[in-house]
């Protein structure tokens, strides 16, 4: 089955636990990508912290098959990243 890009776009993360992409029952997955050069980020749901979540070094990527709300947070300063949906 052909997948299709159904949304993109860019959300900044600070230590404080942030929406990267709101609930979609439709999703097949996401991509999410630490843009920073030397901090990581940490991914997980609403209660993420940099002890619990899934840890994202700078200018890597994570794709993960879920259709749930993804949360992110960081331990450095503010930090870009870049989200790819796909249905």
């Amino acid at each position: 089955m052909a997948r299709i890009i159904s949304g993109t776009g860019q959300t900044s993360l600070t230590a404080t636990p942030s929406v990267i992409v709101d609930e979609n029952l439709s999703r097949a997955g996401v991509l999410i990508t630490n843009t920073d050069l030397n901090n990581n980020i940490y991914v997980g749901n609403q209660d993420v912290t940099n002890t619990t979540g899934q840890i994202v070094f700078p200018q890597d990527s994570l794709t993960i098959p879920v259709t749930s709300a993804v949360y992110g947070v960081t331990d450095a300063e503010t930090i870009l990243i870049s989200w790819l949906e796909v249905q």
